[in-house]
């Protein structure tokens, strides 16, 4: 039987940008990562949260090299009628990957106590079938790392 966690990766050099109280309508965020892509700019991880206002906030993790451009150039598009943009600068992607992980109870229960216990604070979560990624501060990641090695041995 194949491990719960085949593997784990890191990745450093991201940045968080947050597209805050943008119009909750159907084709927002299709919009958004349209514009994005078509000017080249690749989009590592998206977490969405509606306000129940009629608004919602966008945030995305990219490449830190590119979080300046990307946020003027958002900036520059009338149709992404934002209330404010903010940036964390700084981050990095843990990412641990399963056949499994879809089908097992707990897994992200497991993952994130193990980052608390370290004092490491998720910004981002994304997940799939196969994979969940945390988006924490680049100079924890490979503390946590090492934490998600340990939890995932046993």
């Amino acid at each position: 039987m194949k491990k719960l966690v085949e593997l784990i990766d890191v990745k450093p050099k991201l940045a968080k940008i947050v597209l805050k109280s943008l119009p909750d309508r159907p084709g927002i965020a299709a919009e958004v990562f349209s514009l994005l892509g078509n000017q080249g700019f690749n989009i590592e991880l998206i977490a969405e949260s509606g306000t129940g206002k009629g608004e919602t906030d966008l945030s995305f993790a990219i490449a830190a090299d590119e979080v300046e451009r990307a946020v003027e150039f958002l900036k520059g598009q009338k149709q992404v009628e934002t209330k404010d943009i903010i940036i964390g600068k700084g981050m990095g992607m843990l990412t641990i990957y399963g056949e499994r992980l879809g089908r097992t109870p707990g897994v992200a229960g497991r993952l994130f106590s193990a980052l608390a216990r370290k004092g490491i604070n998720i910004e981002m979560i994304g997940t799939s079938l196969s994979s969940l990624s945390v988006l924490i501060h680049e100079g924890k990641l490979k503390e946590a790392e090492e934490a998600a090695r340990e939890e995932f041995s046993r």
